[in-house]
Parts: C-alpha cells; structure tokens; sequence
C-alpha cells in the first residue's frame, strides 16, 4: 500500500478546496491518504510521497522535515513563482504518472548548518547579514583553515545551487545547474569593487566570522525564515548536509525550461 501525505496549506488554501481535489486525484484501493499541516508531524508519520501545497517557501519549510525521513515532495504551487514547485491547479490530472512510474526524482543538495552547539539543515541559504538596518556589517570568510576575503557589506550569503536562483541572484550572483554540487558564496551590497561571488567546491567547509566590533546586530538566517542572533565573535560554519531533498519530477521540462518560464 502506498501513503501518501498531502501537506494542507490553511493560509493559501483555507476553503481545503485544493487539497480536496489532489486527494480526488490520488485515491485509490491501494492508497492511503493522510491530511496534515505540520511537516514535522507529517514526516514523523511517515510515507511514500508528500505533496506539499503552496510556493517555494513551503518546499523550503517541508525540505527541512521530510529530507531527513527519506520522503520525496510533489509541490504544487499555491505561489507566484513555485520555482520548485511541480504542478500548478490546472495540472492535478498528472499526478497519476506517479502510481505508473513516470517520474523521476532530483537529489537536491542541502546545507549543514552549524552555529552555537547546534546543527541545522537548509535547502537554499544561510544568510549572515545585518539585519535591516543601514550600518554594514564586517564578515570574514574561510575554506577549511585558508582565509579567504573580510567583507564589509549588508551581508553573505551561503547557497546551494537550489538557492543560486534566489536570494544569492538577486544580489548577483551566478545561476547553478542544480546538479553541480558546491557552495556559492555571494556578499550583498559589499562596500568593495573587488568583492565578487565565489564557488567553492561541494566538499568545502567554510565558516563566516562575525568581527562587526559589535557596531551592529548581525542574524543567522536560513531559508528566509529560522534567524539567530550572532554575537561578535562567533562563527557560523556551513558545509554540504549529508541528506539531501527529493523533488518528484513529472512533467520531464528541466532545469533551463523552467528557469525561462519562472524566473524571467
């Protein structure tokens, strides 16, 4: 028997009108089919598939959940982008491919984030940056043991090549095919002309210093959502995670199709 998680949406779905319908589509004698809106509970519950509802800032949020229990998503997107999101509304009719095996799975390359005595996990980013006030922020960056730059800026990010077409773009940095595995290091607003993104390989170990003099706050942010204050001092060490998050793919577009449809 199959189970088959539909991660409900309340905000962007309050009606259940979506979720209703992706059920219509999934059930069968075979099937088990479970409601819920927490991905920590859905994945405690475990399955062969979650389909998620909303945007990207869902598929963040279940990444963080259901990449530790194994479990691929299906997003279906409820956003205005839904860049890794798979269907729109209007596409609910191929999510059968899925009980027929005609789909693939993307291995998406996650952060291992590590901060303060603990370890966290993130798909797109970890952000060290000044928050949002004016005063910049003064960052050292290292590979391994090697120095690499200081940065005066509004920030650095950290990316995957996932996030190398969100935050880590808009601040420009370069796009990454997602199946090239390595770490994208993109200051923000560096008050600098030599300052420029850098990638470093997929088994680097880097590690961000906050030496800001305590002149300014400066914030750990992952995914655009978990934020940490980061005291003067203290150091932020990022490296590639040792899971990884599974996007089902159903409509076989690829990476470049949908960067064109999605991102222009």
């Amino acid at each position: 028997m199959k189970k088959i998680l539909i991660l409900t949406n309340p905000v962007k779905d309050p009606d259940g009108e979506v979720s209703s319908a992706v059920k219509g589509y999934l059930e069968g004698a075979d099937r088990e089919i479970i409601f819920e809106s927490d991905p920590v509970r859905a994945a405690g519950i475990g399955g062969d598939l979650a389909v998620v509802l909303g945007g990207d800032g869902s598929i963040m949020r279940a990444a963080g959940a259901f990449a530790p229990a194994g479990i691929p998503i299906l997003g279906v997107n409820l956003g205005k982008v839904g860049y890794m999101t798979e269907l729109e509304v209007n596409e609910l009719g191929l999510l059968g491919k899925f009980f027929t095996g005609e789909y693939e799975v993307e291995h998406r390359m996650m952060l291992s984030v590590t901060f303060d005595g603990d370890t966290l996990y993130a798909l797109n980013d970890a952000v060290i940056s000044n928050g949002a006030i004016s005063k910049m922020a003064a960052l050292s960056l290292f590979c391994g043991e090697m120095h690499v730059n200081d940065y005066r800026a509004d920030g650095l990010i950290i990316s995957t090549p996932t996030g190398s077409t969100a935050y880590s773009m808009s601040a420009g940095g370069p796009i990454i095919d997602p199946q090239v595995e390595c770490l994208l290091a993109t200051p923000v607003c560096s008050h600098s002309l030599s300052s420029r993104p850098i990638v470093f390989s997929g088994g680097s170990r880097l590690t961000v210093k906050n030496i800001s003099r305590d002149m300014v706050q400066v914030y750990l942010t992952l995914d655009g959502a978990k934020n940490f204050l980061v005291n003067d001092g203290d150091s932020v060490v990022i490296e590639r995670a040792p899971i990884v998050t599974k996007l089902v793919r159903i409509k076989y577009d690829g990476f470049y199709s949908r960067l064109g449809k999605k991102v222009n």
